[in-house]
C-alpha cells in the first residue's frame, strides 16, 4: 500500500528542510530538500525528479494510453535512487514522490503513480502540463543517441568508400569472416547459437555488411534517414516549448496541443526499439499516414532496401555483394587482417553497433 505522509518545513542553519512523518506507522521521518519546490512557481528542481523517472522507465515500463501515462511507485522510487545523487535510499525517494503528489506534481492512484494527467482532465495543474514537455524532452533526447548512431555508422561507411581499393577487399573480408564462424565455408546457420564472443562479432560484422549494402544501392540512405529523425526532433522540440510556456504563463496545456498525448504514445511506442533503422522506418509511416510530413524526406526505395537487407539471408546477402563486385585477387592470409581492420573500426568510433 502507499504510505500516507505528514509534511512539515523546517528552518535550519543550512537552510529549510521538509520533514516526512509517516502517517500510519511507526516508521522514521525523512528529511528532504526544500528546494524541489517554489512556491507560486510552476518550474522547479521537482522537474529534475520527473525527467528521472521519464528517462527510465517511459520506453520500458510505462503505461501510455488515453492521454495518461502512469509507472508503478515502487519502479518510479527505484529511478529516483538510481538517477538522482541527491536522494540516497529508497525512504527518501518514496517520500519524494508523496511530497510531489501533494504539491499537484503527479498523482498516486492506488501503487501507480500518474506522471502524466489527461491534459482535458479539469484538475490538470500548470506543473503537471509542464510534464508533458518533459516528457518530450525525454523523447529528444533518445533521438538523439539514434542520430549520434546514425552518424557513426555514416561515417563509417564513407571511410570505407573513401580508399575504394580497399574498399571492395573489406567486403570480401567481411562476409570471409562471417562464414569463418560458421561450419567450413557456410554462414552460421543459428547465429543465436554461437558462444558470446563470436555472437556479437558476427552481428557486429552483419550490421556493417547491411549499411554497406544499404549505402550501395542508396548512398543518401543513411543521411536521409538522420533527416527523418531531425525532423520528427523539430517537431518534438516546437511542441515541447509551446507546452512549456503555456504551462508556465497560463499554467494549463495549450488547447491546440491536444493530440500531443496520442503523438507522443506513438512516438514512445517507436522510440522504444533499439533498432535505429526500424524506428526510422516507423517514424516515417506515421507521418506520411498522419500527412505531417508533406512531403517524404527519404529517397524512393530506401525502405526497400532496408527491409531486403533484413530479410535477406546471410548467404544470400554475402551472394548479391560478391556479384556486383569485380573478382579480387586476394589471398586467403589476407582476410582475417582486413577484418580486423573493418571491426577495429568500430572500436575507434566507440564500439559495434551492438552496445
Amino acid at each position: 500500500m502507499t504510505r500516507e505522509y505528514t509534511f512539515e518545513t523546517r528552518a535550519g542553519d543550512g537552510g529549510s528542510a521538509v520533514v516526512a512523518a509517516p502517517a500510519s506507522d511507526d516508521a522514521e521521518r525523512v528529511e528532504l530538500e526544500s528546494a524541489w519546490l517554489t512556491d507560486g512557481d510552476v518550474e522547479g528542481e521537482w522537474e529534475r525528479a520527473v525527467y528521472a523517472v521519464l528517462d527510465a522507465e517511459l520506453f520500458e515500463s510505462f503505461a501510455v494510453g488515453d492521454g495518461v501515462a502512469r509507472v508503478e511507485q515502487s519502479t518510479a522510487v527505484e529511478a529516483l535512487v538510481e538517477l538522482l545523487e541527491d536522494i540516497g535510499d529508497e525512504a527518501q525517494a518514496d517520500a519524494l514522490v508523496a511530497y510531489l503528489a501533494d504539491a499537484d506534481v503527479w498523482t498516486l492512484d492506488g501503487e501507480d503513480v500518474v506522471v502524466l494527467k489527461d491534459p482535458r482532465d479539469a484538475t490538470l495543474s500548470g506543473r503537471e502540463a509542464l510534464s508533458w514537455a518533459l516528457a518530450l524532452d525525454v523523447c529528444i533526447a533518445r533521438i538523439d543517441e539514434f542520430v549520434d548512431e546514425l552518424e557513426t555508422r555514416a561515417d563509417r561507411v564513407k571511410t570505407l568508400d573513401a580508399e575504394r581499393d580497399r574498399f571492395e577487399a573489406r567486403l570480401h573480408a567481411v562476409t570471409t569472416e562471417m562464414r569463418a564462424l560458421g561450419r567450413g565455408s557456410k554462414f552460421p546457420e543459428d547465429p543465436s547459437a554461437l558462444d558470446e564472443a563470436a555472437g556479437e562479432r558476427y552481428a557486429a560484422l552483419r550490421t556493417l555488411l547491411g549499411d554497406l549494402v544499404r549505402t550501395e544501392t542508396d548512398p543518401r540512405g543513411l543521411g536521409a534517414d538522420r533527416n527523418v529523425l531531425m525532423s520528427t526532433r523539430e517537431e518534438l522540440c516546437t511542441r515541447a516549448s509551446q507546452v512549456r510556456t503555456h504551462a508556465i504563463e497560463g499554467r494549463a496545456f495549450p488547447d491546440d496541443a491536444i493530440s500531443v498525448p496520442n503523438r507522443l504514445d506513438r512516438v514512445v511506442s517507436t522510440l522504444a526499439s533499439e533498432d535505429v533503422i526500424g524506428v526510422v522506418e516507423l517514424l516515417e509511416e506515421t507521418r506520411m499516414t498522419s500527412g505531417s510530413a508533406g512531403k517524404s524526406t527519404k529517397a524512393a526505395g530506401v525502405g526497400t532496401v532496408k527491409e531486403a537487407v533484413e530479410t535477406t539471408s546471410d548467404e544470400e546477402l554475402a551472394k548479391m555483394v560478391e556479384e556486383d563486385l569485380p573478382n579480387l585477387e586476394l589471398e586467403q592470409t589476407d582476410m582475417p587482417e582486413l577484418a580486423e581492420e573493418c571491426t577495429e573500426e568500430d572500436a575507434d568510433d566507440g564500439g559495434t553497433d551492438d552496445d
